[in-house]
């Protein structure tokens, strides 16, 4: 086990409108930092979350559920102002497209003043819409570099498009994260909006290039499996995705990350089982409706059954 302990994960938190199966809709919460902290709570890692919240009623039910997780909320930042919605178009193999509301809402005002820090984590996690599009989004990246320039940060790409279409802004605006980078994640899907053409290996090769700090690519790639590189290695590590019956991919690879980081840096789990434990839990993810990651219960349950 580590010295340090648990993990802050930065960044925003929304609500999901979701398709249900009577043909209405249901809201849950959610974004990319929200379900990667109740990920990697529910498998057991000390994780507190850095996101800015409503006072609505949307904001009221997002808090309560990260209580339940056991998410530290001592980060959880407040505003009088609606919450940020994303509602999702599944297509026929479940997977998410989102139109955001963005606009006037909680993740589009200015970032009060950071609090102190809560702890001496494992490992850091940022990325996803906020570190992009916050308009606090130097302010955040300057309190990490200050309070945890010595922890290890993981940076999740997860680009929208539908919020920032030109690709140039998107590149620009991720490079100062990914010169923090220890670990940069991504999926094929971001690789090609930003890189369009470009080969997996040539853009990992590329941040290798650009960025000192990187030690590990990790790329996932849907229902291929992921794929992690490491620098100074010429081998590539393939992780075959984990089958089971897919309802939605909704918090699928939010679920992936925060597996990972419990297992990875809480747990010392070496590079391949790490991720492989990562698999199953995005697997799990996508047996259920909307992001409702696994609890380590359910986890050792179907990591037991695949090995039987």
């Amino acid at each position: 086990m580590p010295d340090r302990d648990g993990l802050i994960v930065c960044g925003e938190t929304l609500v999901d409108v979701v398709p249900a199966a009577d043909g209405l809709w249901r809201t849950v919460p959610g974004g990319g930092p929200y379900n990667t902290a109740i990920a990697a709570a529910r498998l057991g890692t000390r994780t507190a979350l850095l996101t800015q919240v409503s006072r609505d009623t949307f904001g009221r039910q997002c808090v309560q559920n990260l209580l339940r997780a056991s998410v530290d909320e001592s980060l959880v930042m407040r505003h009088d102002v609606p919450a940020t919605l994303a509602v999702a178009d599944l297509d026929e193999h479940g997977a998410a497209q989102y139109q955001f509301y963005w606009q006037g809402t909680v993740n589009d005002v200015a970032l009060p003043p950071l609090p102190d820090p809560v702890c001496a984590p494992a490992a850091i996690w940022a990325g996803s819409i906020a570190s992009v599009l916050w308009p606090g989004r130097e302010a955040l990246r300057a309190w990490i570099v200050l309070h945890y320039a010595d922890i290890p940060l993981t940076f999740d790409v997860n680009v929208r498009p539908t919020l920032i279409p030109h690709r140039e802004t998107y590149v620009e605006r991720l490079a100062p994260w990914l010169s923090l980078a220890q670990v940069a994640r991504a999926s094929v899907d971001d690789l090609e909006f930003l890189y369009p053409g470009a080969p997996v290996e040539s853009v990992v090769e590329a941040w290798f290039d650009a960025y000192s700090r990187i030690e590990i690519a990790l790329i996932t790639c849907g229902a291929a499996g992921s794929l992690a590189f490491r620098r100074g290695e010429s081998s590539t590590l393939h992780v075959p995705a984990h089958e089971m019956t897919v309802v939605d991919t909704v918090g699928a690879g939010d679920s992936y990350t925060g597996a990972f980081l419990d297992g990875f840096y809480q747990r010392g789990l070496d590079l391949s089982e790490a991720l492989h434990r990562a698999a199953v839990a995005a697997a799990i993810t996508c047996t259920r409706p909307g992001a409702q990651p696994p609890d380590a219960a359910e986890l050792a349950n179907e990591l037991r059954r695949t090995t039987s």
